[in-house]
């Protein structure tokens, strides 16, 4: 009768100390991969806002160049130009 005392109490022991390690190791492989993926998504968010600055640079230079070109011709073929840029941006 003791010893099947003592084989409860060491199953039970033993059955804890597994959920108990493996609840840390489950924490543990939790906190490293939100780390790492906050990481990636920093960067990730970081490469598209720089897109993102990149075209609107483009975009008014472009608006620039146009409008140099818009002042640069005369008033007749100016209108005629901005009907057309118009239809076909």
């Amino acid at each position: 009768m003791f010893l099947k005392r003592q084989d409860h109490r060491i199953s039970i022991f033993g059955g804890l100390l597994f959920l108990m390690g493996t609840l840390a190791t489950g924490i543990s492989v939790f906190v490293v991969m939100q780390r790492q993926a906050e990481s990636i998504l920093s960067k990730s968010l970081e490469v598209s806002l720089q897109s993102n600055v990149r075209l609107f640079e483009n975009r008014i230079d472009q608006a620039l160049k146009d409008s140099q070109i818009i002042l640069r011709i005369g008033f007749v073929s100016r209108t005629q130009f901005l009907r057309s840029y118009a239809e076909f941006p």
